[in-house]
């Protein structure tokens, strides 16, 4: 995912009001794009039982102990 400039520079604002901190160009830039990948990582984690990724389940409950 692209970042606009503008985008990048709201969130400088927000971190500058609202928790006094200061970040700029390069550092902020970092902290967004690690921002969107970890907001990326919970999507996937909440979402994984719906495309049946959830270790809970086994893959093959089918357990053959012989081989074709």
């Amino acid at each position: 995912m692209k970042l606009t400039k503008p985008l990048i520079f709201e969130l400088g604002q927000i971190l500058r009001e609202d928790y006094k901190t200061i970040l700029d160009g390069k550092d902020l830039e970092k902290f967004a794009y690690s921002l969107v990948g970890y907001f990326d990582l919970l999507l996937k984690v909440e979402n994984r039982h719906r495309f049946g990724n959830s270790p809970h389940r086994a893959i093959d409950t089918n357990r053959n102990s012989v081989l074709d």
